[in-house]
Parts: C-alpha cells; sequence; structure tokens
C-alpha cells in the first residue's frame, strides 16, 4: 500500500496468532484491546533514513505501549493513519507477549530495511 506525502502513520499491536507474509491484509490482523491500548502516530519528521551503498534503512524512535489490564500479543503492524490499509506487519520473535492482570509495557523500534 502506498500513503500520501506527510500522511502519519500508526503503530499497532495485533492480538491473534498469525505469521505476515506478503499477502497478510488488515483485516487479517486483530487489532489488540488491552486496557490502555492506543494506537501510536508516526509522525514523518521521527523517520531517521540512513544509505549505506546499495542499503537504505529507515527507524523510527523506540515507541512504548502502556497497558494497564492483561492482554496478549503476537505483533505489530503499520496502517495509513484510517487504519484500511496496512504497509507492514511483523510477529514478535518471541510471541506471545502476555501481560499479567496489571499490565506492563510493550517496546517497539520500527526499522524498515530496503535493498
Amino acid at each position: 500500500n502506498k500513503i500520501a506525502p506527510g500522511e502519519t502513520v500508526k503503530l499497532r499491536l495485533y492480538k491473534n496468532d498469525v505469521t505476515p507474509d506478503e499477502d497478510t491484509v488488515v483485516g487479517g490482523l486483530t487489532e489488540a484491546d488491552t486496557a490502555g491500548y492506543a494506537a501510536i502516530s508516526l509522525a514523518k519528521a521521527d523517520w531517521t533514513i540512513a544509505s549505506v551503498g546499495d542499503v537504505t534503512t529507515a527507524a523510527q524512535p523506540q515507541k512504548t505501549f502502556t497497558l494497564t489490564g492483561a492482554g496478549t500479543h503476537y505483533g505489530y503492524y503499520i496502517t495509513d493513519e484510517a487504519g484500511t490499509g496496512l504497509l507492514w506487519a511483523e510477529r514478535f520473535s518471541d510471541a506471545p507477549h502476555t501481560l499479567p492482570s496489571g499490565g506492563g509495557t510493550e517496546k517497539i523500534t520500527v526499522k524498515l530495511i530496503g535493498e
């Protein structure tokens, strides 16, 4: 999917047991609904772009979801602002992450590497 220049994209957590691939669509991911959860905006100005040889990397500063209840999360995904277009998704390498009844945090550093 493509986004409009300057459009803010959203970082979201998903709670279903899915390993995203190139055929994954936003409807195939179930957004987290853990108490305290809210999608996080990734502002255009916060991206750091670097190129070394033929490899370009785009990264955001680490983002933290602060959750106040129990929940299970399998990964994160990036959508357009409306949440209807999927840009990419990634399963946590140590999925699932299970939070106790008191909640906790999920810390994610978004990084995209292109060749």
